[in-house]
């Protein structure tokens, strides 16, 4: 099969990766606008597919169907429980030893204002910016943790 020659064809080659960019940025488009719905969907996805072999593997040994999906779900449900609970732990325990980082952090401060005055820098200049400011860090980082109040 030959290509046509005519006037078009010697700008075929830039129409090409013009038409496949215009369609990646509308496929990205559509991406991020159904995004929630994708979620959904994937999410559901990946615990189908994390769940089906345990669910073959029961009705290999002669388990029913309804059994067999009753106790994956059971088992799915289970998962899920320590999971979240281990996160609440995690979550809790660096709630806990903020205080002490805040400490170390006060004190990195202080030190490195010291080491701006021995070299002729005036700290005040830099820490009025308050972007360097242990106290409120730590502290946005802790009610990043902390459960939020119901209205």
């Amino acid at each position: 099969m030959t290509t046509p020659a005519g006037p078009l064809s010697r700008f075929d080659r830039w129409y090409r990766p013009l038409i496949a960019t215009a369609a990646l940025a509308v496929i990205a488009v559509v991406i991020r606008e159904t995004a929630p719905v994708l979620d959904s969907i994937l999410l559901a996805l990946l615990l189908a597919v994390a769940v089906v072999p345990t669910f073959d593997v029961l009705r290999r040994r002669g388990i029913s169907k309804g059994v067999a999906a009753a106790l994956t779900t059971l088992m799915l449900a289970l998962v899920l429980v320590v999971l979240l609970g281990s996160l609440g732990v995690a979550a809790t325990r660096l709630i806990q030893v903020l205080p002490g980082y805040q400490d170390k952090a006060e004190a990195l401060q202080q030190t490195l204002k010291d080491w701006m005055i021995a070299r002729g820098i005036d700290p005040e200049r830099v820490f009025s910016l308050d972007l360097v400011n242990p106290g409120r860090l730590l502290s946005l980082a802790g009610g990043f943790f902390r459960k939020p109040a119901r209205c």
